[in-house]
């Protein structure tokens, strides 16, 4: 009997607080949810899910010195930047130049793939006009994504046929793009 009473009040209590405001408070989107939701993405290279997480959360969330951080990592990955692969391309660079293992680590990349390293970087900087003012951490990812710019460019304009090789006719220091 005591049973049966337990049950018709638990029964009672559950239909009165009604089931859909239950489920819909669980549904929230918050600025912590949208940025386990961007590292989520992350970690599965998928840098423009995790940027439109990104631009959803609010602004003074957004101003937050960890989160600018992960923001421009975000925009870092979109720009080509990948930390693991460009530390073994540069602990094997043997006969080879910087210049060379910079644009082969950027190879086909694209007008768009420098502008967000170009916003990887103005995040950055966002936090500390100098480096004194950032972190070793983001003063790291910030010299990598300049890495990553420089390969951005070269890439764009030394190999305008894609074969992987610097164009013959490139000269960095005049304005043409190869021959």
């Amino acid at each position: 009997m005591k049973i049966r009473l337990w049950f018709d009040l638990a029964f009672v209590f559950l239909v009165s607080q009604s089931c859909s405001n239950i489920l819909s408070q669980s549904a929230v989107i918050t600025d912590d949810s949208l940025l386990v939701s961007a590292q989520i993405s992350m970690n599965s290279k998928d840098y423009t899910s995790a940027l439109a997480d990104f631009k959803l959360m609010s602004a003074a969330y957004l101003a937050q010195r960890n989160i600018v951080a992960l923001n421009a990592s975000a925009y870092a990955g979109r720009c080509g930047l990948d930390f693991i692969g460009l530390v073994n391309t540069f602990s094997s660079i043997g006969s080879s130049t910087v210049l060379n293992v910079l644009f082969k680590n950027a190879i086909k990349s694209t007008a768009s793939q420098e502008t967000d390293c170009t916003s990887a970087e103005a995040l950055l900087m966002s936090i500390a006009a100098t480096s004194a003012g950032r972190t070793t951490a983001e003063n790291l990812l910030l010299g990598l994504v300049e890495f990553q710019r420089i390969g951005a460019i070269l890439g764009q304009f030394a190999d305008r046929g894609g074969s992987g090789n610097i164009d013959s006719g490139f000269d960095a220091c005049l304005t043409t793009k190869g021959a």
